[in-house]
């Protein structure tokens, strides 16, 4: 099997030991009452960041708020970054919806005082598409921390975007790994209708046909791929509504490439006609919240009925680097410090009601990308007289003195475009790793991780030795019961792989 197996990326194989969760939401209310955006007693000038997280929607991307307190506590503390001034947000709910984060961004953001320097979000990929085609219009500057997807990577098109995940195009030589490796030629793949997924879904695909092609010549079987795409309004009940079926007869493998909250549907629907583990696999991805699968009233299902489906399936994210946990980086703070500081603030504060999501590692890193950039342009308004002064005609200042980083406004391209250059040039060590992006603003994977559903981690499952899938490589072994091969009981034909509505 050698021979299937090119360059890896290092990859961690995590084991997941299921918990229930409460599925409780947080609300903005909940976050400003236990993070206050300003400190009164500071005397310093504040400036202002424009939060906007996903407090409802496919993806909550509102638990990660406590890690960008964090990074503001740790910046706002040091009187040699951001001289004279001190760093605050304001917070917007986008509802991971295109129509909710557009009128927030300019209602809450553009329109509303105070003037905000940048833009942290919007929470998820839906509602970051159209605020990052849109944020360049006002010189702001827009960082992600909560979106993934391959048609974010488009410089035309988001000017002054930039991304601390890499794009969810990194995940296809997983999928097509795994798929080599356990010899599954036959995979459905339910696709939700937005960028995030079709794109990644298209990529797989020409990944298949090409390995197919020389299939064919070696006269091996072919992968057989049956696509089955719902509307994001109308949900998994848009495939019902048009007469397709959910699922295929003949496909034990399954990728559900879609939001959390369809995923839990299309789970249940699983448990219902018996697709369970260890007969079925359904693989799903690991930037879900935390506990995604326990049912929210939104399903007929226990959550030990979702576990019987889930039960050993993978489940698979990108990863931008590999971090010594118990390395201090140059905020001055541990991998391990920042998590147990960021799940103290959720116990403490939310009573346990919500889990740690690996995003606020990303939003930590972002805030202070963000501060060293607006640190080096007040240094360069203070040392370049010419660009100050043009700053100052751009912000129509008439008074006698020098351009203040405080003076932007939404008409100060200059100051704009000096942040996205700093930001461009980013490069310093984070809790997630090294930070850095690429032309297209988009931070660069080092390694792709693999989780496993597991409730038990000791119940004599058959153990699969760790290789090298393509760009990948699986550090530890996966576990499984049964066996690993799951034989399709479709006839295999001698075709490409093949799309199906």
């Amino acid at each position: 099997m050698a021979n299937l197996f090119a360059k890896c990326v290092p990859v961690v194989l995590l084991l997941s030991v299921w918990l229930q969760s409460s599925g409780a939401q947080l609300t903005v209310d909940d976050v400003t009452r236990v993070f206050p955006p300003v400190n009164e007693s500071d005397s310093r000038t504040p400036l202002y960041v424009a939060l906007m997280l996903a407090f409802s929607g496919g993806f909550v991307s509102a638990p990660i708020a406590p890690g960008v307190q964090i990074a503001l506590n740790l910046i706002n503390a040091d009187q040699s970054l951001l001289p004279g001034y001190t760093l605050h947000y304001t917070f917007s709910d986008s509802q991971c919806s295109r129509a909710v984060a557009l009128d927030s961004f300019y209602n809450e953001v553009v329109w509303a005082e105070p003037i905000k320097i940048a833009l942290i979000g919007a929470g998820c990929s839906v509602a970051t598409e159209p605020t990052a085609a849109n944020s360049h219009f006002y010189n702001i500057t827009q960082l992600a921390c909560g979106s993934s997807s391959a048609g974010l990577e488009d410089r035309e098109r988001f000017r002054k975007y930039f991304q601390l995940i890499p794009n969810d195009l990194e995940l296809v030589p997983a999928y097509f790994g795994l798929m080599q490796l356990f010899g599954w030629n036959d995979v459905v793949i339910i696709q939700q209708e937005e960028d995030l997924f079709s794109l990644t879904v298209e990529s797989l695909q020409e990944r298949f046909n090409a390995a197919n092609r020389q299939r064919e010549m070696d006269g091996i079987p072919l992968f057989t791929t049956v696509v089955k795409t719902f509307n994001s309004n109308e949900g998994i009940a848009d495939l019902e509504e048009r007469g397709v079926d959910l699922f295929d007869e003949f496909a034990t493998i399954h990728i559900l490439a879609m939001y959390s909250d369809n995923a839990r549907e299309v789970i249940c629907e699983a448990f219902k006609r018996g697709m369970t583990s260890p007969e079925y696999v359904f693989m799903t991805y690991a930037w879900y919240l935390n506990y995604w699968w326990v049912p929210r009233g939104d399903v007929e299902c226990t959550v030990e009925e979702m576990e019987q489906v889930l039960e050993r399936s993978p489940t698979i994210l990108s990863d931008p680097g590999i971090l010594n946990s118990s390395e201090v980086v140059e905020a001055g703070i541990t991998h391990t410090r920042f998590v147990d500081e960021s799940i103290n603030i959720l116990e403490d504060e939310f009573e346990s009601q919500f889990d740690y999501l690996y995003n606020a590692e990303h939003c930590f890193d972002g805030v202070w990308a963000l501060a060293y950039a607006l640190n080096r342009t007040i240094q360069d308004l203070e040392e370049d007289p010419e660009f100050s002064n043009r700053a100052k005609c751009e912000a129509e200042i008439t008074e006698d003195r020098p351009f203040r980083i405080d003076d932007f406004n939404y008409n100060v391209s200059s100051v704009g475009n000096r942040i996205f250059f700093h930001l461009e040039n980013t490069d310093f060590r984070g809790v997630t790793g090294d930070v850095s992006f690429n032309s297209m603003g988009i931070r660069d994977v080092d390694r792709v991780r693999i989780q496993q559903f597991r409730r038990n981690n000791d119940d004599g499952c058959n153990p699969d030795n760790g290789a090298c899938l393509n760009r990948v490589e699986i550090a530890s072994s996966l576990c499984w019961r049964g066996s690993i091969f799951l034989p399709s009981r479709r006839r295999q034909r001698n075709n490409v792989a093949r799309w199906r509505p």
